[in-house]
């Protein structure tokens, strides 16, 4: 076992040396720096190595970012290494033949991965090396792998024919993996340069071929002396016999045939890539017999670990193309529980947690410089990420007018929230949004290709713009929103494919604007015969302009303006908003929506009876030919309260998230002019209305005593004639209404 460094890593010491504090750009561009690493990601990521593991050189803090330098350790080494190469030849330097290799393997076979070997023995067909061990063991050969692949895998696979125990396997596999560690790159990186380099890539896998044989090699037995000749096919080759034996024959018989499976990939640049490239893969082996690992996964983010070769989709074209050659794949679970949260953050959030305003915090930080509105929908996106649970995914519809400021909310949380994925539907048909079936440019074969809702499974997605999506596709998607599967039966294809999304829908009233003499809820834009894709959301919100022309909503709307000036800009000029209505920023939002996504909380038994409570008394109200609230707005019920419960960091559903969940459901239906009149929905009770007045007026009373124009939420709890409880349930009520703000903590001031 060798420490020695790579011929690579030498390389890079060798850069820096030659100019002073050079960049990671600058040392990328050394042509020789170029033989070894592909992109300066590579670069930077192998100096950041040296520097940790090795102390050769140091980033500069001080200067320019990524900055380098040689350290005292990394001087000696340099010029140690000049020494060497003045008495050395380019022929010296050139790195062992592929016997040498194969004395490495076995040896690396031995001492590192015994378990593996042994797994093959009894009967595994691929063993895979991680490339970080490798590199550790002989830092020269996992150098030789980044460049020559085929050369050193063909070599890793003699080693292992050498093993008395598996000798007969023929078709064993090498797989590499953690390449992405030293090299990894965008789908739109990828260039010549990168031609027969072992590099990794990260996208989405769009479309897969059927599986078919590929002949690898055939035996041939001379029927004269019956000598057997073993031939090889080079891709493309036809079966055709050795020209002649040793005897002079040229008759042969063929014995036997072996075949390969392949497929072929299609996979496209990652959602948080601006440009969406595509490659083709080639798939060989048992990589292509694994279902996990190509149809089943259509739509699902995918690692791909191989090499690029050139191929030519006519052979008569001279014109070439660049596919990669798989040797691992990996499927990404990509997922909210994949993002860290250091001790420093977790506290931050644990004390987030303990205020008595966690949920208006969390819904007013929601783009918060941008806008600073639309409470409702941003606590609809709040519920919406933290409503997954066993009962489903919880699915958000928005209808609002043009100009709210809707489409900008949902375009912020596409771009600033990570696994979002986000789609226009101006003109989209189950082609973008659902799956299609098209016809392969390489085999000929159909197959089936994701769009962006199975792209989204297991995560979250955006549509936009909804009205405006083609009929065909809203079948497929009350069918993703229902079952969490969209369903091909097209030319040769009949499969499934997973989209398990939660579905949040951006949309404009079915005539752009709502019209003011009809129910908002008869004006949402999805057709009569398409009317049970409804009830697939467990909410709808409406969103609209204030009316102008509306003398009331006129004065409501300047005061709103003047509050909002008031609390951004103080009697100098200068902000005063952070002072006034604390945020908290994107990156720490993120990190507590990841935090309680984890959690798993177990509905009470006093929760579970305030949710019967509540499903019965609107069931009482309904009338002979009514059908207000189902089993699936129950489990809608259900699910926004495990939500709530999660903003809390709870790890159990109380009856009071039961109380905003179905506070949060009566504002989405109020929204739309549609009303429940049950008492846990009875916002025209004339019981209701009076606790409203009574809280608004100890308010303005308090206010008007003091100085200032709001006053302390618990004076305003001791003035009025309620219990705490139902003092606070108005205040919270009157707050989501608009009709009150919290200008600072503990305090409320009436709009």
């Amino acid at each position: 076992m060798t420490n020695n460094l790579s011929k690579g890593q030498k390389t890079l010491l060798k850069a820096i040396n030659r100019k002073e504090k050079p960049s990671t750009s600058e040392i990328a561009e050394s042509n020789r720096v170029q033989e070894h690493y592909s992109s300066r990601n590579t670069v930077n990521t192998v100096l950041k190595r040296i520097e940790e593991e090795h102390e050769l050189v140091k980033s500069d803090k001080s200067g320019r970012s990524n900055t380098w330098k040689l350290t005292s350790k990394g001087q000696r080494k340099v010029e140690k290494l000049l020494r060497e190469a003045s008495k050395k030849t380019e022929k010296d330097e050139a790195f062992f033949d592929s016997e040498q290799a194969i004395d490495v393997w076995s040896q690396y076979y031995e001492e590192i991965i015994p378990d593996q070997i042994r797994e093959v023995e009894l009967g595994k067909s691929s063993i895979h090396i991680n490339y970080e061990k490798l590199e550790k063991f002989d830092a020269a050969l996992a150098d030789e792998l980044l460049i020559k692949p085929d050369e050193v895998i063909d070599s890793a696979k003699t080693a292992l024919r050498r093993i008395p125990e598996i000798s007969n396997n023929e078709s064993m596999d090498v797989r590499i993996e953690n390449v992405s560690s030293i090299d990894t790159k965008s789908i739109s990186e990828i260039s010549s340069s990168d031609l027969n380099r072992l590099i990794s890539i990260e996208g989405v896998l769009e479309n897969c071929t059927n599986g078919f044989f590929k002949l690898v090699e055939a035996d041939f037995e001379c029927q004269d002396c019956h000598d057997v000749y073993r031939k090889t096919f080079n891709e493309g080759e036809n079966l055709k016999s050795p020209y002649k034996c040793d005897c002079g024959s040229k008759k042969f018989t063929v014995l036997n045939k072996r075949f390969e499976n392949r497929r072929y990939l299609r996979v496209k640049e990652s959602p948080n890539v601006r440009n969406r490239d595509k490659i083709t893969v080639v798939v060989d082996g048992d990589l292509a017999e694994d279902e996990r690992k190509n149809m089943k996964a259509t739509g699902s983010g995918i690692r791909i670990t191989g090499y690029i070769e050139p191929y030519r989709e006519n052979k008569n074209d001279d014109h070439y193309k660049l596919r990669l050659r798989a040797n691992n794949i990996e499927i990404l679970e990509d997922k909210w529980e994949d993002i860290e949260i250091s001790t420093d953050e977790e506290n931050k959030i644990l004390d987030i947690a303990q205020r008595d305003d966690t949920k208006d915090l969390l819904v007013r930080s929601i783009a918060s410089e941008e806008i600073d509105h639309m409470e409702l929908m941003k606590e609809g996106i709040l519920v919406w990420l933290l409503g997954k649970t066993e009962h489903g995914d919880t699915h958000i519809l928005v209808v609002g007018e043009p100009g709210t400021g809707k489409s900008h909310l949902g375009r912020h949380i596409e771009e600033k929230f990570p696994k979002v994925i986000g789609t226009v539907g101006t003109g989209s048909t189950g082609v973008g949004l659902t799956a299609t079936v098209r016809r392969d440019e390489i085999t000929g074969d159909f197959v089936a290709e994701a769009g962006q809702l199975p792209m989204a499974d297991q995560g979250y997605h955006i549509t936009d713009e909804f009205d405006k999506i083609d009929d065909g596709a809203l079948t497929d998607i009350n069918e993703a929103l229902s079952e969490g599967t969209i369903s091909l039966a097209k030319a040769n294809i009949q499969t499934k494919i997973s989209a398990e999304t939660s579905e949040f829908s951006i949309s404009n009233p079915e005539n752009d604007n709502f019209d003011r003499h009809q129910e908002r809820y008869k004006q949402i834009p999805i057709p009569d015969d398409k009317a049970s894709l409804k009830d697939r959301y467990d909410a709808i919100i409406g969103v609209t302009r204030s009316d102008w022309n509306n003398e009331e909503e006129k004065e409501k709307e300047l005061e709103i303006i003047d509050t909002i000036l008031g609390r951004s800009v103080g009697s100098d000029g200068s902000s005063t908003g952070s002072q006034r209505r604390d945020t908290v920023d994107t990156d720490l939002l993120i990190k507590y929506v990841a935090y309680a996504q984890r959690l798993d909380p177990k509905v009470s038994d006093d929760a579970q009876e305030k949710m019967k409570e509540i499903y019965t008394s609107i069931k009482e109200q309904e009338g002979p030919d009514q059908n207000l609230w189902d089993r699936r707005r129950f489990v809608s019920l259900l699910k926004l309260s495990i939500a709530y419960a999660r903003i809390d960091l709870s790890d159990e559903v109380a009856p009071k998230h039961v109380k905003q969940a179905s506070e949060f459901i009566r504002r989405s239906l109020s929204s739309i002019d549609f009303t429940i009149g049950a008492d846990d929905f009875d916002e025209l009770s004339s019981s209701h209305r009076n606790r409203l007045q009574k809280v608004k007026d100890a308010i303005s009373t308090l206010s008007e005593r003091g100085d200032a124009d709001d006053a302390e939420i618990q004076d305003v709890i001791e003035r009025v004639d309620l219990s705490e409880d139902v003092a606070e349930d108005v205040i919270e009520n009157l707050k989501n209404k608009g009709e009150l703000f919290e200008p600072e903590q503990g305090r409320v001031q009436t709009i």
